[in-house]
């Protein structure tokens, strides 16, 4: 198993006793890669790294653009197995920074983790802009972090834990050593050196000081919030000591005060991390006031912070008690109602009965937890719920509505359907549904959309054209 696959939570905090770094790693002066010579590289392997020469990409999804995979992504694999250890040795001394970052990234996905350890080093300090395209996205990284990213995601963990600790202690500047600190928590033995790198606030490292839960450590990391306030929040998270209750009630107003807020969800989990009255009554605020900028922002926020799973057992009630103005995250809904009950069968009704004033139209995944609930418990009750929608002939019609509709082509469904075609603005949800109801493969229904075809554009669209060349009548039982 490749260490990017293990859950770091489960990640053991106890490791083999300490090596010596000289013994895994060449010293910073001497140069682990020899100095470029492409006479050494085979012309194939040359030719397959030919487009990183000019162009400094780096790409670490098989999915990119509309679905496809990227031509650099297939490129990189290709390297870590046709070519050689020696070759790529080499590549990583290439003076192109494309070159070298995707040599590094090869060796990872080749399981050569012997020899990017021996390697790696070398780069610490290589802040050098390289383009990373992951999915649909392209930003600018330096690239040792992304290096060291896909090292995070692709090595053992014995591995990646001797990679941490030669970051932890390399003794020049890099802009990367954060990455020492996304695996945690850290060995006892490194406590030092983990305190002496949050004092320098090195990004992560109060992170890694919090799980020793050390009274002497709140100043250091009181002293993060300033500059990187998720940072903070992150830390009481790991470490709710008594000290940084006044600063968390002190910084409520300022929480509340903008309309977006990215760290919001951070400070109410470092809240909630305290499981105690203290934090009930704090996290009920955003529920009692209507004042603020954006209150469901607030109260979706503070969901989310009792809606992680090791919280859900605390706040059970609170849970209950918000999901009234705030649906409940589909984690949290799973766990409180992993068998029906009138609790949950009446929370789904009012909560599907509430797509649009929930904001929840469009949220097919958290929708379709729900439908798939009622499929089980009360299958009469969905009927009713999606015809209701379907009568309202307004809303967008949820993808899972319309898999139930398709799954059962139950003909209480057509009359409605044919309806909300009608009589609903132009919408893609008419397309879709005209798209389904064909598939009742019903010679009237059929005859019926191509009279509303007439009238409505989304049954002119490619999708409904083809689904139309397909229609074949049903079959009698």
């Amino acid at each position: 198993m490749r260490f990017g696959d293990l859950d770091p939570s489960l990640l053991p905090s106890l490791l083999p006793s300490l090596m010596l770094l000289g013994s895994i790693f060449l010293p910073n002066s001497v140069s682990a890669a020899p100095p470029f010579d492409a006479s050494a590289v085979r012309p194939e392997t040359m030719k397959l790294i030919q487009n990183f020469v000019a162009e400094p990409l780096v790409c670490d999804s098989e999915v990119g653009v509309e679905a496809t995979t990227p031509e650099c992504y297939l490129i990189v694999h290709r390297l870590a197995k046709q070519a050689t250890a020696e070759e790529i040795r080499m590549l990583t001394g290439h003076p192109a920074p494309g070159v070298r970052a995707n040599a590094l990234i090869a060796l990872l996905y080749a399981e050569r983790d012997d020899l990017f350890l021996e390697l790696i080093p070398d780069h610490f300090h290589d802040s050098t802009r390289v383009t990373w395209h992951s999915g649909s996205d392209l930003r600018s990284v330096g690239l040792a972090e992304i290096v060291l990213s896909q090292a995070w995601r692709n090595m053992r963990e014995g591995d990646f834990r001797k990679l941490q600790e030669a970051l932890l202690y390399f003794e020049d500047s890099t802009d990367a050593r954060y990455m020492a600190f996304q695996t945690l928590p850290i060995a006892e033995r490194h406590e030092q050196r983990v305190r002496e790198l949050a004092k320098q606030r090195v990004r992560g490292a109060v992170l890694a000081l919090a799980h020793y839960k050390r009274d002497s450590d709140v100043a250091i990391i009181r002293s993060t919030l300033p500059d990187r306030a998720t940072e903070f929040y992150a830390a009481v998270q790991i470490f709710p000591h008594e000290a940084f209750k006044e600063i968390l009630e002190e910084r409520y107003k300022s929480i509340m005060a903008p309309k977006y807020l990215y760290y919001r969800s951070e400070y109410f989990a470092a809240i909630a991390a305290y499981r105690d009255d203290w934090a009930r009554s704090m996290l009920r605020r955003p529920y009692r006031i209507h004042f603020f900028q954006d209150p469901a922002a607030a109260r979706s926020s503070v969901m989310y912070a009792i809606s992680v799973e090791k919280q859900i057992p605390y706040y059970r009630d609170l849970i209950w008690e918000f999901s009234d103005s705030e649906p409940m995250t589909g984690g949290a809904f799973r766990r409180l109602c992993d068998s029906p009950s009138s609790q949950c069968t009446e929370y789904v009704h009012r909560t599907l009965t509430r797509l649009e004033e929930l904001n929840l139209g469009y949220s097919s995944d958290l929708v379709g937890i729900y439908t798939d609930y009622l499929k089980q418990s009360d299958a009469a009750l969905l009927k009713e719920v999606i015809i209701e929608q379907l009568d309202l002939e307004r809303m967008h019609i949820p993808r899972p509505y319309l898999k139930v509709i398709q799954e059962t082509r139950d003909p209480d469904y057509v009359e409605p359907a044919l309806e909300y075609i009608e009589e609903s603005p132009e919408q893609w949800s008419q397309r879709d549904l005209g798209i389904v109801l064909l598939k009742y493969g019903d010679a009237d229904i059929k005859e019926r959309l191509m009279e509303l075809r007439k009238r409505k554009s989304m049954l002119r669209t490619r999708a409904f054209q083809e689904a139309l060349d397909q229609w074949k009548p049903r079959k009698a039982p």
